[in-house]
């Protein structure tokens, strides 16, 4: 739990867009290799611009991130209402066509967001 709390707080602290040579942000290794933009692009500005609150910040820099981190959200609601509340919840994310359907999301949002026309470079970050 600790060390969740200092990585969320870097990210608060510290802008991934506007990090010197001397940061721990990463760059994507996919996008460095090809130029083309991974599932998880911009992921960290993302996380940054959450922690500000800045929603239409997020959505421009990976959209998929909010998807799954709802996702994420709802997850823990069930997990939360299971421990807590001693209560039984129906976990939908517990089925294949669940993750088949994250997985085709994903795979499109690939894709889609490495294609050089409008609408499609909305999605690059």
């Amino acid at each position: 739990m600790i060390p969740i709390f200092f990585i969320t707080k870097y990210y608060y602290l510290f802008d991934p867009e506007n990090s010197s040579g001397k940061s721990i942000f990463l760059t994507c290794p996919f996008h460095y290799l090809t130029g083309y933009h991974c599932p998880g692009c911009g992921s960290q500005r993302a996380i940054h611009d959450l922690l500000h609150g800045r929603i239409d910040e997020v959505l421009s820099h990976n959209l998929m991130f909010l998807v799954l981190f709802s996702f994420l959200i709802i997850k823990l609601y069930y997990f939360s209402a299971k421990l807590f509340l001693k209560k039984e919840v129906v976990d939908i994310s517990h089925n294949k066509y669940y993750t088949y359907g994250i997985l085709i999301f994903v795979i499109f949002f690939w894709a889609l967001r490495n294609i050089p026309f409008y609408p499609f470079k909305i999605l690059a970050p």
